[in-house]
C-alpha cells in the first residue's frame, strides 16, 4: 500500500472516478453531475482556496487506486474555531483494503507539519458543500449536495482513532401529509401583523437579489456552529454552480417594505433524474436535465426536493418568519408537484428548528455525523 499526492491529469481522473468503482452495484448511489468535483477542489476557480491549502491524496495496492482523500486548512473555519484546525474530505475507499489507516496516516502527517492541533469532517470542503457520513438512511438515494456512504464507514472512522463529534438530521415531508392547520393559521397572522410578504426570488435580478440574502446570510447564522461569512465571490461561485438547477417557485424571500428579511432556499431533486442513466454521467446528461427541468414534463421525472437553508435577519427571528417560509414553501411544494421534500441537514443541537420540523409534520428520515480527532493525544 502506497498514498501518493495527487499531481497528475490522469491521477485527477483516478480521484474521480474512484466512486463509480466503489459503488457500482449499489441501487442507491448517486453520481455526481460531470466536473461538480472539479470545480470544487480547483484552487483557480474557486475562491475557497483564497483562505485554504489542500493535499489531495489517493491509496494505491498493488498499481490500482484504492481510496482517496482530501486535506484542507481553512484559515477562516480555524479562526472561528479558535484554533489550527485541519479539515478531511472527499473520502473514499474500497473495502476490504487498507487504505483507510493509510490515508489517515499521511494526512496527519501532514496536518502536523502545517501545526494543525485537530481535525474533523468529512466536509467537501466546507459547510458549504456536502458534510458528514451517512449513519442512518442508508435504503434511500441522497438528494443534492447530501452525502451517500457505506455502511461500514462509521465504524472505520472509530478504528482509525476518530470520534463522532457533531451530529445532523435529515427530515422528510410527504405532500399527502397536511401539516396542522393551527400552524398554518398563526404563520398567516404574523404575516399580516408584520407587514410581512413572502414571494418567490426575482431570477431577472438573480445577482442582485443574492448579494442582499449573502449579507442575510451572514448576519443570521455567524452564532452557529462551523459558519464562515460569505464573500461576494462566494456568491458568484454559489450562483454559477445552481443558475441551471435553480427553480424560482422554490425560492422563497419574506420582504418588509422592500427589504429582503429572510430566506428559504430548495433544490429540486435532481438525482432522480441522475440515478435513472448508466454510469459514468456525460455532459449531455446535463444538457438533458436543464431541458426537462425547464419544460411541463419536469413532473415525471423530478418529484421531490431539498429544503436547503433557511435565513432570517436577526432583528426578524423572534417573529416566526422561519416558520411562515417553511409553512409557504410546504405549499409550493404541493402546487408544483413536489410529492416530497427534505429538510437537511439540521444540527442536532437545533432544538428549535428540530421542533419546528416535527411540529410540521416531518418524519427524521437520515441521520449523518462528523468525526474530530485531536492530534499529539
Amino acid at each position: 500500500m502506497r498514498v501518493e499526492e495527487v499531481q497528475t491529469k490522469k491521477q485527477w481522473r483516478d480521484f474521480f472516478y474512484l466512486p463509480y468503482l466503489i459503488y457500482k452495484d449499489n441501487p442507491y448511489w448517486v453520481p455526481k453531475p460531470p466536473g461538480l468535483e472539479a470545480q470544487l477542489l480547483d484552487v483557480h476557480k474557486n475562491p475557497y482556496f483564497k483562505n485554504a491549502v489542500m493535499l489531495p491524496l489517493l491509496a494505491y495496492d498493488q498499481g490500482q487506486v484504492v481510496g482517496r482523500v482530501c486535506g484542507f486548512i481553512d484559515k477562516n473555519f480555524s479562526k472561528e474555531q479558535g484554533q489550527t484546525i485541519g479539515v478531511f474530505g472527499f473520502l473514499e475507499y474500497l473495502p476490504k483494503t487498507k487504505a483507510l489507516p493509510a490515508l489517515i496516516a499521511q494526512l496527519e502527517e501532514w496536518f502536523g507539519d502545517q501545526g494543525v492541533q485537530a481535525y474533523l469532517g468529512p466536509m467537501n470542503p466546507s459547510l458549504n458543500g456536502e458534510v458528514g457520513v451517512l449513519t442512518e438512511g442508508f435504503r434511500d438515494t441522497p438528494y443534492p449536495l447530501m452525502n451517500y456512504a457505506r455502511e461500514e464507514y462509521k465504524s472505520d472512522l472509530l478504528r482509525v482513532g476518530l470520534e463522532p463529534y457533531k451530529q445532523f438530521f435529515a427530515y422528510e415531508y410527504v405532500q399527502s401529509v397536511e401539516f396542522p392547520k393551527n400552524v398554518e393559521a398563526h404563520q398567516l397572522r404574523v404575516l399580516r401583523e408584520q407587514d410581512i410578504s413572502i414571494r418567490p426570488i426575482n431570477l431577472s435580478k438573480l445577482n442582485e437579489e443574492m448579494a442582499q440574502i449573502s449579507q442575510l446570510a451572514n448576519s443570521s447564522m455567524k452564532d452557529h456552529w462551523g459558519f464562515t461569512a460569505m464573500t461576494d465571490d462566494d456568491t458568484q461561485f454559489l450562483i454559477e454552480q445552481i443558475r441551471t438547477i435553480i427553480d424560482p417557485n422554490l425560492f422563497l424571500v419574506a420582504e418588509v417594505k422592500n427589504k429582503i428579511v429572510g430566506f428559504l432556499f430548495a433544490l429540486p431533486n435532481i438525482n432522480q433524474f441522475l440515478i435513472r442513466f448508466s454510469r459514468p454521467l456525460k455532459v449531455w446528461h446535463l444538457v438533458f436535465l436543464w431541458l426537462v427541468l425547464k419544460s411541463p414534463f419536469r413532473k415525471l421525472w423530478v418529484q421531490s426536493c431539498r429544503l436547503a437553508t433557511l435565513g432570517v435577519s436577526p432583528e426578524y427571528q423572534k417573529v416566526a418568519i422561519g416558520p411562515a417560509l417553511y409553512c409557504a414553501m410546504l405549499k409550493q411544494c404541493r402546487i408544483y408537484g413536489y410529492k416530497t421534500a427534505e429538510a437537511s441537514w439540521v444540527m442536532e443541537d437545533n432544538k428549535r428548528v428540530n421542533r419546528l420540523h416535527q411540529r410540521l409534520g416531518a418524519t427524521l428520515k437520515k441521520k449523518y455525523h462528523i468525526f474530530r480527532k485531536t492530534l499529539g493525544e
